[in-house]
């Protein structure tokens, strides 16, 4: 027993010999930044949408702020937790709420600064109870509402018990943080994975099941005759709220992605920019970034090289079809994969002309939340509080370096004692509790005083609203494109913005009652029968639209594309939802059989080229071989050119 204890005082001893200082250090190299090169940009946007739409948590309800601190203090990252005062556990629950406010904005600009104008929107999120009382967030601005191509979820972290602030356990705390990063597409744009591009490692199993069941009410939504689909709760509030579980395939972090696979980003430990926070210590100026050489910036090129490898245009498809289908609900349909019809072309691009206006209005929004959270009085508070806090933790490592040496003399000292006792058999306990209670000198002492600084973390939440008022409650002009010209239409609130251009719309053309109808579509030789919301013949799917059929082994069905005699007929688009995992398929149907070059994906694998024939796979395609293009379509018709005559024959 005494030889054992021995041995372990020695390794106490060299341990602290080695620098116990190294304690509440982090990573100087993010994960994020292992990335060949930078991407290329990207130059255009989607027709009638935004390309980024960066999500993050900005406030608590008050009737919500209990149950959202159980939760965080309940679901810890990084580390097993028992015993935690809950007031602390509170404090760094608010603390993240202030720092996600903050840090997501550097993402958002780093993106502005990447992508065309008006490519990123900001949506932050309200944490709220649900009808039944359960945890949930909820967006405060209406960005989730357009079409876009990806969000991304963005939040920091810290483990919930201050006190072991100076181990290894996740912090954002000075010149420390962990960023906790979600990035999705609609499952249309990559079905194997239910659109889920990458997360954090503890966020892959949540919000793999938040991505799975979005397909599928989006499924059940297609199948009651609507496009519209609910707002996704952020995922970090999905993983505290326990909702529920499914993990897709994944793999680690790549640029590009071209496998269907969830990229699994490390929880990481990511040392700031010190020489930022040094200048922000001496002058919290907002034009200073500490996150953005160490990792914003690297994350950016990442969502904008997963741009690359997305359709824009089937990503955002169904969101625009719900969008368009506010101004005109016949047109829903048509603007999933277009018409051919010149007179109906017009009318949708003259609906999302209206769109764009929306873009324009929400993208204003945007900018104003950045400049009042930012770089106005919010921003200000926050980079004292990070200039403060960087301070704490330097003077606690200064004091870690001048305590080592003492400390593991002292250690060594007692360990001495102990092989002096060994040889002469005493008793060691108490060298034992000396031991202890040199080492208990060392239990951060500043992280006490530091986490008090936290205490204002609830003030500044409450800010973050008084922040908002200039964006939520500043009028906001657009110029309109309309039918006999532009038109300048100024709103405050976005609602009163979207009212006036529905009513635009009424007063210009009367909505199509007869083009997109409801009608049977019929998938397989076995006759069930589904839905077709699209153009329609004798009562059977007849030219474009959308088909949603459910097998009676509960295999689902959406097909968007050209339909004849009710069957896929043309180039289309499927997604077939499987008990084993989503499957999609891209090309030219024949009487509802891929026939031809098809594109296949599944998940955990690249996309495949495979040759049909009638529906019968024949092995893959010639290299190079490449399928029709579901938006290979044919080429509008600007909407001057007919929009008059199709208001005049409506």
């Amino acid at each position: 027993m005494i030889v054992r204890r021995f041995f372990g005082l020695v390794i106490i001893g060299l341990y602290c010999l080695a620098g116990c200082a190294s304690t509440a250090t982090g990573s100087s190299q993010s994960a994020m930044l292992i990335a060949p090169g930078h991407a290329a940009p990207i130059t255009q946007l989607p027709r009638a949408g935004t390309l980024v739409v960066v999500r993050y948590p900005a406030m608590v309800e008050a009737d919500a702020e209990n149950a959202y601190h159980q939760a965080f203090r309940a679901s810890p990252i990084g580390g097993r937790a028992s015993g935690i005062n809950s007031m602390d556990a509170a404090q760094v629950a608010d603390g993240i709420l202030v720092k996600s406010n903050y840090f997501a904005l550097s993402l958002y600009k780093e993106l502005r600064e990447r992508l065309p104008e008006q490519g990123v929107l900001l949506s932050p999120h309200v944490i709220a109870l649900d009808e039944t009382g359960a945890l949930t967030s909820i967006p405060i601005t209406e960005a989730e509402t357009l079409p876009s191509v990806i969000t991304v979820d963005f939040a920091t972290y810290s483990f919930p018990d201050p006190e072991r602030m100076m181990g290894s356990e996740p912090l954002t705390f000075g010149d420390l943080l962990t960023p906790l990063v979600v990035v999705h597409t609609d499952h249309r744009a990559k079905a194997p994975t239910h659109g889920l591009i990458l997360a954090s490692n503890p966020l892959v199993a949540p919000a793999g099941h938040t991505a799975r069941m979005a397909a599928l009410t989006s499924v059940e939504m297609l199948e009651a005759g609507s496009f519209e689909s609910s707002a996704r709760e952020l995922d970090f509030i999905t993983f505290l709220r326990g909702a529920g579980q499914h993990m897709p395939a994944t793999q680690g972090l790549a640029f590009g992605g071209e496998a269907h696979a969830v990229q699994v980003y490390p929880v990481e430990k990511i040392v700031l920019d010190r020489f930022a926070l040094r200048q922000i210590s001496a002058t919290p100026d907002a034009k200073i970034d500490p996150l953005e050489r160490v990792f914003s910036a690297s994350l950016a090129e990442r969502i904008i090289g997963q741009l690359h490898t997305l359709d824009l245009e089937r990503a955002g498809m169904v969101q625009r079809a719900a969008a368009v289908s506010r101004f005109d609900p016949s047109l829903g349909a048509l603007a999933l994969v277009g018409a051919e019809d010149p007179a109906l072309v017009s009318r949708l691009r003259f609906a999302e002309r209206l769109l764009e206006a929306e873009r324009t209005f929400l993208a204003v929004q945007s900018e104003k939340i950045f400049e009042g959270v930012h770089d106005g009085k919010m921003g200000y508070q926050t980079r004292q509080m990070l200039g403060a806090e960087f301070d704490i933790l330097e003077q606690r490592r200064d004091l870690a370096r001048q305590q080592n040496t003492a400390t593991a003399l002292a250690v060594l000292g007692a360990v001495a004692a102990v092989g002096v006792a060994s040889a002469t058999g005493d008793s060691v306990d108490g060298m034992d509790v000396l031991a202890i209670d040199v080492l208990s000198d060392l239990t951060f002492m500043a992280a006490g005083h530091a986490f008090m600084l936290n205490s204002e973390n609830k003030a500044l939440g409450r800010n973050f609203m008084q922040a908002m008022v200039p964006a939520l409650e500043e009028q906001i002009t657009v110029q309109v494109g309309l039918l006999d010209g532009n038109e300048t239409i100024t709103a405050v609130r976005f609602e009163d913005f979207r009212a006036q251009l529905e009513a635009r719309y009424s007063e210009s053309l009367r909505a199509v009652d007869t083009v997109a109808g409801d009608c049977a579509y019929k998938h397989d030789a076995d006759g069930v029968l589904g839905r077709w919301q699209g153009e329609c013949a004798n009562g059977l799917a007849e030219g474009a639209g959308v088909g949603i059929l459910r097998r009676a082994d509960g295999t689902s069905v959406e097909y968007f594309g050209h339909a004849e005699d009710g069957r896929p007929h043309g180039v289309g688009y499927l997604v077939e939802h499987r008990q084993a995992g989503a499957r999609a398929m891209e090309g030219r149907f024949e009487h509802g059989a891929p026939d031809g070059p098809v594109r296949v994906s599944e998940a955990g694998r690249t996309d495949r080229v495979v040759m049909y024939d009638q529906g019968a796979a024949r092995g893959p395609a010639p290299l190079g071989t490449e399928p029709p293009r579901l938006f290979d379509g044919p080429p509008e018709v600007m909407p001057h050119q007919t929009l008059a005559l199709a208001g005049e024959g409506a």
